[in-house]
């Protein structure tokens, strides 16, 4: 993993985080690496302390219970997050790759979720893991096994520009000056971050990344 992601920040100057509340969905059938994602910033870093190690120990032995005992008595706690809340990262593609799986590890770093975002936008088709969810399905057409772990660990080369914050994540706050801004409530790449900041801004010195660019007063 190359180095952190350039930052973003709100509307008043604080940044932006990069650790969104798990869906439902990522925490009834991933519960350990949901809990290990939003904490740590890691799909398995955090995965054997905490709730983590519980949802695990369960999820071996008992299969669903551990992602029932996620929901029911785990929430997400900006207390609890290691490290830079404004960054995500997979410190071990092997590991990742193999126990959470070639989609869902790419879908993680980029959008933040496994599964969905919490305005209902499916992860797995947006950026590579649209290209890891097409390696997970299409050998089945031959009868081959998937092959999307195979690409997360050894092909995919995380890109930047394909990663995804929004308003509603956990893990920034802090004062920041001079990045790109972005309005309330939607998940903005950061590609289009970094486009939309080289145009004439709706703030003084700031673009707003993800709201619509108004030509009209400049005419």
């Amino acid at each position: 993993m190359e180095g952190p992601v350039p930052q973003t920040m709100t509307e008043d100057g604080k940044t932006v985080g990069a650790r969104t509340p798990p869906h439902w969905c990522s925490l009834l059938f991933m519960a350990p690496c949901a809990i290990s994602g939003y904490e740590t910033g890691d799909l398995t870093k955090g995965c054997c302390t905490g709730k983590a190690l519980v949802a695990l120990i369960l999820h071996i032995f008992t299969c669903f219970c551990g992602g029932v005992y996620a929901l029911l008595a785990w929430k997400p706690d900006p207390s609890l997050i290691q490290g830079d809340g404004t960054q995500r990262t997979v410190e071990d593609r092997c590991w990742s790759g193999f126990f959470a799986g070639g989609v869902h590890t790419v879908a993680f770093w980029e959008s933040g979720d496994m599964c969905c975002t919490p305005d209902g936008q499916c992860t797995w088709c947006q950026g590579d893991a649209m290209m890891a969810t097409i390696m997970h399905f299409a050998p089945a057409v031959v009868g081959a096994p998937p092959l999307d772990c195979c690409y997360a660990t050894c092909c995919w080369q995380p890109n930047k520009m394909n990663f995804r914050r929004a308003t509603w994540n956990h893990g920034g706050g802090l004062p920041v000056v001079g990045a790109p801004v972005q309005v309330s409530n939607q998940s903005v790449p950061l590609q289009y971050a970094m486009a939309t900041s080289a145009a004439p801004g709706r703030v003084i010195g700031a673009v707003v990344a993800g709201a619509p660019v108004n030509n009209e007063a400049e005419k």
